[in-house]
């Protein structure tokens, strides 16, 4: 029996609102988790026990993992293995799957209350930490005591971790607040990552943005391909309130690509606070000397935090340019490469 015109009608505006990229995205690679088993073209296990920052778990070789109506099952049970009290599973598609930007997107539904704690992440091929980086689409707010606060289990925390100048590691990060708890039903968290930054979204609505040309110290951190990463800790603020087993659901990830993006990376940051704007002049030339575009006027316009690499890189054809800053009182000169 066909179903109702209506119904269907229904149906497809739903599925389109949770997947739908950005334009001029194609899809390259996805997992629907339509299968009885995990795909090791795709992942594997990460496997092992005592692991730092408070957290109790053993993550086991695919005995926590099941698969249900096209979704794929992360258990988090309450069971000694070894000398951990807890199992759980984590997968990675670490040396099978890896991808330098994109529209990525994962649907998922998170557990509840205090002690599970969910992350979808992705992480940089090269090692080792924290030069690799990490960009974090959905850290659930119901791990570590930090986290106990409003909004627990109807929040969660999205960022990037990269090392830092004088800091070992520095996370950038913004939490999202939602009506109810994650755990109640599916919702698609995304990022949109170029070479100029990375764009976070929550079903389909964007509430962070991290520019990653100019921000970072280590500026190779977000320009090098990275790997996918699915996982559920225990941690150690557990309350009696907290049921076992719990379970984070997987309904499918998504990877989209440009045929053709720009792409530029500037050796370091130019990060320069104009004595006299109004005195300012930003402009940009070839290798062979010809002025290619005069941004003066944007500079002068600039408010604080904002950033003119963006419009300039996206401006410009192929090649490599010299941008040179009169600050008001001296010049600094930095090369951009752009290629697409």
């Amino acid at each position: 029996m066909n179903k109702p015109i209506a119904f269907c009608m229904l149906l497809g505006l739903i599925s389109a609102a949770f997947a739908a990229p950005p334009p001029g995205y194609t899809l390259v690679w996805s997992d629907e988790f339509n299968g009885t088993a995990l795909d090791t073209n795709n992942w594997s296990y990460d496997t092992g026990g005592n692991w730092p920052s408070g957290q109790q778990q053993f993550y086991t070789n695919g005995l926590n993992m099941s698969f249900e109506n096209g979704s794929a099952i992360l258990w988090a049970k309450k069971q000694t293995y070894g000398l951990s009290a807890y199992t759980s599973c984590y997968i990675t598609t670490q040396g099978k799957r890896e991808f330098k930007y994109g529209y990525i997107e994962v649907r998922l539904k998170g557990p509840c209350g205090r002690g599970p704690w969910p992350f979808f992440s992705l992480w940089g091929k090269n090692y080792p930490w924290p030069e690799c980086g990490a960009i974090e689409l959905y850290d659930q707010m119901t791990g570590p005591q930090n986290f106990i606060t409003d909004p627990g289990d109807s929040g969660y925390v999205a960022g990037c971790y990269f090392k830092g100048a004088s800091n070992p590691q520095v996370f950038e990060s913004a939490v999202h607040k939602y009506t109810d708890r994650l755990s109640n039903d599916y919702h698609l968290y995304a990022i949109e990552w170029d070479s100029l930054g990375i764009k976070y979204s929550f079903d389909g609505n964007q509430f962070l943005e991290y520019d990653t040309i100019n921000a970072s110290y280590n500026s190779s951190t977000f320009h090098q391909p990275y790997f996918l990463n699915a996982n559920l800790v225990v941690y150690g603020y557990i309350t009696d309130t907290t049921i076992f087993p719990q379970k984070m659901y997987i309904d499918y990830v998504r990877v989209y690509q440009k045929s053709t993006q720009t792409v530029a990376n500037p050796p370091k940051r130019m990060n320069i606070t104009l004595p006299n704007p109004s005195a300012a002049q930003l402009r940009v030339y070839n290798l062979q000397g010809r002025l290619m575009g005069d941004y003066t006027d944007m500079v002068r316009r600039l408010k604080p935090g904002e950033n003119a690499m963006k419009e300039i890189a996206s401006n410009l054809p192929i090649g490599t340019y010299v941008i040179r800053l009169l600050d008001g009182v001296k010049t600094v000169s930095e090369k951009l490469a752009v290629s697409r």
